[in-house]
């Protein structure tokens, strides 16, 4: 490893510490949980589905059905969606109406100075754009109370309200293709992305933590369930000496929290009701909740996840006949990225 990412990672690390301790306790069982979820889901997963065909909707049939939405979870929410309309804060735009050089759709939130100044959130005119909207909504009005928490839990929140609005949809006579859609679309994003680069900067990092250098041997004695062999340690040395190193640990918190929030949320979804109240919860009391009230809240043991992972299998198992074979269309969304 370069002595300019040695330096960086000691910076890095040192700014965890400040903001958040808990998190660096967390670096080995991030890790495992990736192993874990990549060896019972990743097997499951077809790369080759064509993608799904929304059904079309008008944008102004969207606005209003996510109003009536937010308005059925918490009524307050619908002030702030309209004075963020009223003011400017949603830049809403056709996605063909991008030319080669706007990055926006790479940008959803745009933020400055520490606070978010505008929403960027790209249109098809179908019935998932509300969805895209509640999704980048929910991430805006956490913005202000961010932390290094959100490593578990802001992207928990927004796919939560993905799946609940799919779900109000369902109620209201829509097709429930769209909620299996959008369920595949998350365990496959953590599985074939999060997952795989949450595994490699967490060993990275509790090695490094613990150690202070990173060689075979100290990946050998901090790795002590999943017994790493020379190929994939080769590997993981590999990797702290490529160009874009830094960037993706810098990115680790973003990989964290799709990874731990996707499992979490496919179990969660299974009592809406009860999730409802736990999820407003904490959506309001967000600064003030440790990683261990979160984890303790939402029932989930960082020790033993398997039971969440397991949840994701057998979804995957269900979904995968349900989809091919009554629509055959559905497939991953590529453009998933915040």
């Amino acid at each position: 490893m370069s002595k300019e990412n040695e330096k960086n990672l000691i910076e890095y690390l040192k700014e965890v510490e400040q903001l958040d301790s808990e998190f660096i306790n967390l670096f080995y069982n991030i890790y495992l949980v990736g192993v874990y979820l990549l060896y019972e889901c990743d097997h499951l997963l077809s790369d080759n589905l064509i993608p799904f065909e929304y059904e079309k909707m008008d944008i102004f049939d969207t606005f209003k059905l996510v109003k009536e939405f937010l308005n059925e979870i918490e009524p307050n929410y619908v002030k702030k969606f309209d004075r963020a309309m009223i003011d400017g804060t949603f830049d809403i735009f056709h996605i063909e109406n991008l030319n080669e050089s706007d990055n926006r759709v790479d940008s959803p939130i745009n933020i400055e100075q520490g606070k978010s100044r505008g929403i960027n959130v790209p249109i098809y005119n179908t019935i998932s754009d509300g969805a895209s909207i509640l999704h980048e909504f929910f991430h805006y009005i956490n913005t202000a109370k961010d932390s290094m928490c959100r490593s578990i839990y802001t992207e928990l929140i927004s796919f939560y309200m993905e799946l609940r609005y799919y779900l109000f949809l369902y109620k209201k006579g829509y097709s429930i293709q769209n909620y299996y859609k959008c369920v595949y679309e998350i365990i496959f994003d953590i599985v074939k992305n999060s997952a795989n680069n949450a595994c490699y900067c967490s060993i990275i990092l509790e090695t490094f933590y613990h150690t202070g250098t990173i060689n075979k041997e100290n990946i050998k004695f901090i790795d002590k369930n999943c017994e790493i062999d020379d190929e994939n340690i080769d590997d993981l040395i590999e990797f702290t000496e490529s160009e874009n190193f830094m960037d993706d640990i810098f990115e680790f918190e973003n990989y964290v929290s799709y990874l731990l929030g996707g499992i979490i949320v496919i179990k969660l979804i299974d009592e809406p009701k009860l999730s409802d109240q736990k999820i407003l919860y904490l959506n309001e009391n967000f600064s003030n909740l440790s990683i261990n009230k979160v984890f303790d809240l939402l029932q989930f043991d960082i020790n033993n996840p398997m039971p969440f992972i397991y949840k994701c299998a057998d979804t995957i198992r269900k979904l995968e006949g349900v989809i091919s074979e009554s629509n055959s269309n559905i497939g991953p969304n590529w453009s998933r990225k915040n």
